[in-house]
């Protein structure tokens, strides 16, 4: 979806979400006031015999449903995209969403003082929105892991050439195992 087109999509889901709003409170209205009804129609098509009571209230009961499932479909959720588009020098580039968690989980499990790292991707193709659960070892203050991670998360979104939306990290202790780390460690004498 190019930038021009997000503002039409925008409009078509409000003007839909109204026009179903719109159709659930009149059939509402027609279900409650199905003589009003017969009366207006009766006025508009003169020679038009119009329907029993009964009748009309199972068209507005259609009517109802439709409704109904047209706000569903716009409150459904959509389906989260498993490719990314990026704008490069004239061209486009395709990632695909496991690579681009695959790429920041290395990062971020290359930055001193995190053991592990996992990372969810989701968003539309335009906009990517990345979660990163963040194992950091003791010794090193939260704070600084996670800033250090935010900032090579958005550097490796931003190398991509992707647009970053939303960008959320979550420390959690490191898991203590037994057998020594394939990283060395730096030690302060």
């Amino acid at each position: 979806m190019s930038r021009r087109s997000v503002p039409v999509a925008v409009m078509n889901w409000i003007l839909v979400t109204l026009l179903a709003i719109g159709m659930l409170a009149v059939a509402f209205a027609l279900w409650q006031e199905s003589a009003l009804a017969i009366g207006f129609a009766a006025s508009v098509v003169a020679g038009l015999r119009i329907a029993s009571a009964a009748e009309i209230r199972e068209l507005t009961a259609a009517a109802a449903g439709c409704g109904i499932l047209l706000v569903l479909a716009e409150l459904w959720p959509r389906r989260q995209a498993t490719h990314f588009v990026s704008r490069i020098d004239g061209g486009t580039i395709e990632y695909s969403a496991a690579l681009v968690a695959e790429l920041i989980e290395s990062d971020l499990a290359g930055l001193d003082g995190v053991q592990s790292a996992q990372v969810s991707i989701s968003g539309e193709r335009q906009q990517l929105n990345i979660t990163a659960l963040v194992a950091a070892e003791a010794g090193i203050e939260p704070q600084l892991i996670a800033a250090r991670a935010l900032g090579r998360a958005r550097d490796r979104v931003s190398g991509l050439g992707l647009p970053l939306g939303r960008l959320h990290i979550s420390l959690e202790p490191a898991k203590l195992s037994a057998a020594p780390s394939a990283r060395p460690t730096q030690s302060v004498a």
